[in-house]
């Protein structure tokens, strides 16, 4: 009777589950066209159409032209290129208003087109609170938000996925803590696509939740925080004779379950309801980082330091990987002529607690017994680029057999600067990245890859038309790759409102 209980239990929740997803979007298509069409916005929608190509000399697309471009840019190939996207923002007028957006592309090539929804979203505000559904574009973590290399769990790498959050919108100091103390919180349900060879049907679980002490126009705050998110339930596209994954090809997705991968609890040996994988550690496979930051103020300059820290298992909570994380600093000049703003970063992750912490084979960052894909969405990774899978360079030939992120012992440093002049937006970024492989297989001899990359987002006059260059060019040398790379995106933009 218990388990027949608890069957009916299950099937409740994934018909919930799949309610929400398919409603979800209905949802979000049809206030998109109510919205669109009536325009009861206050404040007018922005719209343009990009088009141009992808070059690239090697056999992958530079990093810095790929890397965090919200998965609009392949790995490899040369391309035409084609981008629509559509957004209306808060007015900031009333308590209560409504946001959307969409943005598509579409890449171009003899043997290969893509066809991608990068952002379809529907929001409603009320206050500082925010509710939104679909798709849209996302950072987590305390990082500098315009030009760091990518936060370590979530840095925009990766084509957004389908999510329904509810959150505050951005910092915001609660009157009743007397304006000395600000909160950033948010928590969703989300779910990733049957794309995948190693699990189909299966939801993402995110949260994140920061503290700011000292009031807005204080000369020093400091800020901590943490952000999680888990993979978890789903039904296994491999395998599974021994039920070490899941049982009969099932991931458990009853409400213990969904408790289990909110609070991060191990599931105390169940073997009925769980794989042995999952039986025996805890349920689901989670990321994040716990952050913590300073930000000094004056009239001429703003500057963040920040620090994360990774956890993927218990070796954080040990100091096992305490080496392991992000450390940056972000300075804003506001008076600047030129220079707006410049970032410094040194990222690693070659300890994972192995070889004298808890785990003498590390925590093989972003890979899974379970979700054999790892912490990625469409064949690329969720997290930092740094870490890479084994489609993204040729380190793979190194190796017989391997998991599916091949690269994931890495330290780097890295640099970037913001300069504006004559309303022309530059960006320059550099880096300096060497590979260890994983703990299972290691390099024999670690590879080093040099990284540049360049923005430049131009103003143009095309017949009267207030048009707009945007080129994104890079080089890569030949550590991570058989030949060296160099190569870019350039696009004309068209506004459309």
């Amino acid at each position: 009777m218990k388990n027949s209980t608890n069957y009916l239990k299950t099937r409740k929740l994934e018909s919930y589950l799949t309610l929400i997803h398919c409603r979800g979007w209905m949802l979000s298509f049809v206030l998109l066209g109510i919205l669109g069409m009536a325009r009861a916005q206050e404040k007018p929608i922005t719209g343009s159409i990009s088009t141009g190509a992808i070059y690239t000399s090697g056999n992958y697309i530079p990093f810095w032209v790929r890397a965090n471009q919200y998965g609009a840019v392949p790995t490899s190939g040369n391309f035409s290129t084609t981008n629509l996207q559509i957004h209306s923002d808060y007015p900031g007028k009333k308590p209560v208003e409504m946001t959307y957006g969409a943005s598509v592309w579409l890449n171009a090539a003899a043997e290969n087109t893509e066809f991608l929804v990068q952002e379809a979203y529907v929001g409603a505000k009320y206050r500082s609170w925010e509710l939104f559904a679909g798709r849209k574009k996302q950072v987590f973590g305390l990082v500098d938000s315009l030009i760091s290399s990518g936060s370590y769990a979530w840095s925009g790498n990766a084509l957004p996925l389908t999510r329904i959050e509810l959150g505050t919108r951005g910092f915001y100091y609660p009157k009743i803590l007397g304006g000395w103390v600000a909160v950033n919180m948010s928590y969703a349900h989300g779910y990733f696509t049957n794309e995948r060879v190693d699990v189909h049907d299966f939801y993402l679980h995110q949260k994140q939740f920061y503290i700011k002490l000292g009031k807005k126009n204080s000369p020093v705050k400091l800020v901590g925080g943490f952000n999680h998110q888990v993979q978890w339930a789903g039904n296994l596209q491999f395998q599974d004779t021994i039920n070490n994954s899941g049982v009969n090809g099932r991931v458990a997705r009853d409400f213990g379950s969904y408790v289990n991968a909110v609070i991060g609890r191990a599931s105390q040996g169940d073997t009925i309801t769980y794989g042995r994988n999952d039986a025996f550690n805890r349920f689901g496979n989670h990321v994040g980082t716990l952050d913590v930051g300073i930000e000094l103020e004056s009239k001429e300059v703003q500057v963040l330091a920040y620090r994360q820290s990774i956890y993927e298992d218990g070796s954080l909570y040990f100091l096992g990987n305490i080496t392991d994380g992000l450390n940056g600093i972000s300075v804003k000049f506001k008076q600047g002529a030129v220079f707006k703003r410049a970032v410094f970063e040194y990222f690693r992750s070659t300890s994972q607690g192995g070889f004298g912490g808890r785990n003498l084979t590390g925590d093989n960052y972003f890979n899974n017994e379970v979700y054999r894909e790892g912490w990625s969405h469409r064949q690329t990774g969720i997290g930092t680029p740094f870490i890479t899978h084994l489609d993204e360079t040729d380190i793979r030939n190194v190796y017989k057999a391997i998991p599916y992120f091949d690269n994931n012992r890495v330290r780097a440093f890295y640099a970037a600067f913001y300069l504006k002049t004559n309303n022309i937006d530059i960006i320059l970024r550099g880096s300096i990245a060497t590979s260890y492989g994983n703990y299972k297989l290691e390099l024999a001899t670690p590879l080093i890859q040099n990284s540049l990359g360049m923005t430049i987002r131009a103003p143009l006059n095309l017949f009267g038309l207030p048009a707009k260059i945007n080129t994104r060019l890079g080089y890569d040398s030949t550590g991570w790759y058989n030949v060296s790379n160099f190569g870019g995106v350039v696009m004309l933009e068209l506004p459309l409102f």
